[in-house]
């Protein structure tokens, strides 16, 4: 099957940075899959977000304050084929973010948190009379830690490339096939913990549903598509109170793209574009987003 039907977008772990207000700080990008094929891959994700904040004075400094945000994040992504259902996958990110205020410019950048994860594929048909294929997984993971928090970032907690905190992202994913068209429907809950400063990250719940066309010219195949993608993120909270917290609200983009498959390279571009919005109470809102990836896929003895 060729990869290039089957290939949406890979997991991202996107950690805004700024004050607690801006960026949103969602723990869960966009879930996507390298998914239903028995390819092994590594690549790289280049991800990029921007953001427009309004600041509150809620910790008593005199004034309001309004900011805009840009955040980086580059990742080394691998994906093992384990056996004919079983998948590993892995994530190791670094990232780059600015944040913009009227008398300064801040910058932060460094390794985030990595993250790994399996996938089992529950259901999987293949029909090679009518090109149609079927498939379902469910996935569960782990994300360490490993990017630098402080432990006195209650007021600045997004600050940081990571989070300081163990989190476990939940999958379920559907993909069906045919010969020309591809559909996927992908579902992700992200379940956060307490880091050591007290602060625990909302949890999250992400879906999209993404429909692409396969076009072919010589070796080159092309896979223009769109989708539509939700984020639901729940509130942030301080030794379990989420009364002086602002992270968290909803997220909904029309998401066009366009996928590219030659020789065993594959690269994928996707724009996020808002629609409908309510971030950080009101108080920041997500200009767009934009996404690059370009993997080499190993093909696997036959399982």
């Amino acid at each position: 099957m060729k990869i290039i039907g089957i290939l949406w977008f890979t997991v991202l772990w996107f950690q805004a940075f700024g004050c607690e207000v801006c960026g949103c700080s969602t723990s869960a990008g966009s879930i996507g899959i390298i998914g239903a094929s028995n390819y092994h891959l590594v690549g790289f994700n280049f991800g990029a977000r921007a953001f427009n904040s309004a600041h509150p004075d809620i910790f008593g400094h005199g004034n309001d304050e309004n900011s805009s945000e840009f955040f980086i994040q580059v990742s080394l992504l691998a994906k093992f084929q384990l056996s004919k259902r079983f998948q590993l996958y892995t994530s190791i990110p670094y990232l780059y973010n600015q944040q913009r205020k009227s008398s300064e410019t801040a910058i932060n950048h460094g390794l985030g948190d990595i993250s790994i994860s399996t996938r089992y594929t529950v259901v999987q048909k293949v029909d090679t009379v009518s090109k149609r294929a079927l498939s379902f997984q469910l996935g569960a993971g782990i994300k360490a830690p490993t990017g630098n928090y402080s432990i006195e970032a209650h007021e600045t907690t997004n600050m940081y490339a990571g989070t300081g905190s163990w989190d476990f992202p939940f999958n379920a994913n559907l993909f069906y096939q045919t010969e020309k068209w591809n559909f996927q429907f992908e579902n992700l809950f992200n379940l956060t913990t307490e880091n050591k400063a007290g602060y625990k990250f909302g949890n999250a719940i992400q879906s999209a549903l993404y429909a692409g066309r396969q076009l072919k010219s010589g070796r080159v195949t092309i896979s223009p598509g769109i989708g539509i993608q939700s984020d639901y993120m729940f509130h942030a909270r301080i030794d379990g109170s989420d009364l002086n917290t602002f992270n968290g609200g909803y997220l909904m983009n029309i998401v066009p793209g366009i996928n590219f498959e030659m020789n065993g390279f594959f690269a994928s571009i996707r724009y996020y574009h808002p629609i409908t919005q309510e971030l950080s109470k009101g108080y920041t809102k997500n200009v767009g987003q934009l996404s690059a990836s370009i993997y080499y896929t190993f093909k696997t003895k036959k399982l």
